[in-house]
């Protein structure tokens, strides 16, 4: 595969301003059904912190670890027991814009979870980075990545990431782009680009679309997903999942079809959360056999609370 080198051109918008801090005397159920009752954008990062997903992990500094054994299920297969763990710690004594970042994934998908492309299907992916907010306004954030991968042995790595807003309400869309380079696999790029809209006071969806060309990835390897979540109390949520993913090189393929169903709660303490995840799953592997499983996790989360 020829090597080329791509050109990233980062933005800046205008002024931040950040939301106010609930009152002490709040409860967790008060503070979010006034925040739910303003737009798309407050159920959105409500839902995504709520599950863990990328847009708010990725985007919040605070000191906090999540633990996350699973086992999968799928037809065929022998169980499959893996482990996530995602942690972030502030260094307030250098700046406030600085933290440490560690995580370890010993699957893929969770490890290109909004980063397609960066791995290849044979890595166990262990990470430790100092992370730099270089500028966070009112639409954009631009923040990067110093740090190194362990296979086990060492391979350092640099990554940027730009985030910019593009609308609100009532459709809210945003463009993230993805700039990454290591010895070990090279240049690579991604381009993300997500919709969504408030279907009701507890429900809305989203669309996402990805594109990553790197010097490891299958010509360009794209995903297309749609989701749709509803939140019945800050206690318990669900959520659907459609994700159809392939690749251009040598010809525009299909690489896998999922269909997911999520149902998620805490259980008995608001650190600890319970999911189960039935899924459809059509894979080119199999060629394209519809395929059932099942996936079970829990989830315990150290530190800040998730949904603040």
């Amino acid at each position: 595969m020829r090597t080329r080198t791509p050109i990233l051109c980062l933005l800046a918008a205008a002024f931040f301003r950040a939301g106010p801090a609930p009152a002490a005397e709040d409860t967790i159920a008060d503070h979010w059904h006034d925040g739910l009752s303003h737009g798309v954008g407050h159920l959105s990062r409500w839902i995504d912190s709520f599950f863990g997903n990328v847009p708010v992990e990725e985007e919040r500094m605070g000191n906090r670890v999540r633990l996350t054994p699973l086992v999968e299920f799928r037809e065929g297969d022998s169980p499959l027991f893996k482990l996530r763990l995602n942690a972030k710690l502030r260094l307030p004594q250098f700046s406030r814009r600085l933290g440490l970042v560690f995580s370890f994934f010993d699957d893929e998908d969770a490890a290109q979870y909004g980063v397609p492309g960066q791995f290849s299907s044979q890595d166990d992916v262990r990470q430790a980075a100092l992370r730099y907010v270089i500028e966070e306004e009112a639409r954009a954030r631009l923040s990067g990545d110093a740090g190194l991968r362990f296979y086990p042995e060492p391979d350092p790595y640099l990554r940027l990431r730009w985030r910019y807003r593009l609308t609100e309400d009532p459709v809210a869309s945003r463009v993230i782009q993805y700039l990454y380079w290591s010895p070990r696999h090279g240049w690579g790029e991604t381009t993300r680009f997500e919709m969504e809209s408030k279907l009701a006071p507890k429900t809305f969806a989203r669309s996402t679309s990805a594109a990553t060309w790197s010097e490891i990835s299958t010509g360009v390897d794209w995903s297309q997903s749609f989701s749709l979540w509803h939140y019945f109390s800050p206690r318990r949520a669900v959520g659907l999942d459609w994700l159809t993913e392939g690749y251009t090189d040598p010809r525009l393929s299909l690489g896998k079809t999922r269909m997911t169903f999520k149902y998620r709660r805490r259980v008995s303490r608001d650190w600890l959360f319970l999911q189960v995840g039935p899924f459809v799953e059509l894979p080119s592997d199999r060629d394209f056999q519809v395929t059932p499983g099942l996936t079970l996790q829990i989830e315990t989360v150290f530190g800040d609370p998730p949904w603040l």
